[in-house]
């Protein structure tokens, strides 16, 4: 009976028990979020800034593949103004001027973000009319005479503008048959478009790089200086590892009786489809710890601007 006193203190020391387990639990849910909360605002910034530092070295690539001089070891950066100098005639008294940016696709880092500059005259052009270099391509992959031809004619018979079928392509009834949205007949308009062409994805998913070493241009030269290494490994694999080291010393082609003697299978090439030097199409890539982004420039030439960027 004595007990019954103290029974209000009792009770009343479990509320204040139970209101304690209470506010800890909702500061330790109030710390949490806010914890989330800061942790997505220091993402946001940090996306933020990547974001500036890819638009600053944008702007940066842009004006030089716009105003500086374009040699066969890349887009100069202006730094060395010796290599500008020209003769009576008007030409250049140097080949390499030194202070290049690598246009094979080399990628660069610095100040927490990476880059490279691939010139697309060094990629394996898949709007031509002419499929000598995807043919190489095909055969550096192994496949045989019958499977390059369906694939090229599967090509042909997607880019070209009538529906009468190649005798190993695929028009609009074939693609129908198996559930294939009907080709455009129209020429490729990005690289990616591959994996609509019948009979290609099944290439593609072996070899999903030949997106990288595709094309849109519609020349068949191939600019030797500009292929990555990646690339000159599949079609030429004998003589990457020297190519690799003449690169690394800024050694690069001049004419192509030096890319000769370096790939001597080259004798056997028409002169026609080789080149040291050339292209207007440039693809960009840049890097960064949270985020990856490609664009494609064209160098304007006369009366054209200067240079054009397509996201």
């Amino acid at each position: 009976m004595l007990s019954k006193p103290n029974q209000p203190k009792g009770a009343a020391l479990l509320v204040v028990l139970i209101i304690a387990i209470i506010m800890t639990i909702l500061m330790s849910v109030a710390s949490v979020a806010m914890s989330k909360r800061l942790a997505l605002a220091f993402e946001a910034q940090n996306i933020f800034d990547e974001k500036v530092k890819i638009e600053n070295k944008l702007s940066e690539l842009s004006y030089l593949l716009a105003t500086q001089r374009i040699t066969v070891a890349g887009v100069s950066q202006g730094t060395n103004v010796n290599g500008t100098k020209v003769d009576d005639d008007g030409l250049f008294l140097v080949d390499i001027i030194g202070d290049e940016l690598r246009t094979d696709g080399f990628m660069y880092t610095e100040n927490g973000i990476s880059f490279s500059i691939q010139n697309e005259s060094g990629l394996i052009p898949f709007n031509t009319s002419d499929n000598y270099w995807i043919k190489k391509l095909l055969t550096a992959y192994k496949e045989d005479n019958f499977s390059q031809i369906r694939l090229t004619n599967s090509l042909i018979d997607y880019a070209d503008a009538d529906n009468w079928r190649q005798p190993s392509g695929a028009e609009k009834k074939e693609y129908e048959k198996l559930s294939f949205p009907e080709p455009p007949n129209f020429l490729l308009q990005k690289c990616q478009e591959l994996y609509a062409v019948l009979n290609w994805p099944r290439l593609l998913n072996s070899h999903p790089d030949i997106t990288n070493f595709c094309s849109l241009r519609r020349t068949a030269m191939i600019n030797l200086n500009a292929v990555p290494l990646k690339l000159w490994q599949i079609l030429w694999p004998q003589s990457q590892q020297k190519i690799s080291q003449l690169r690394n010393t800024n050694k690069w082609f001049t004419t192509l009786s030096d890319a000769t003697f370096a790939e001597p299978s080259f004798n056997s090439e028409v002169d026609t489809y080789l080149s040291v030097l050339g292209g207007y199409w440039y693809q960009l890539r840049f890097e960064t710890k949270n985020q990856i982004y490609k664009l494609r420039i064209k160098i304007g030439n006369d009366t054209a601007k200067p240079v054009t960027v397509y996201h």
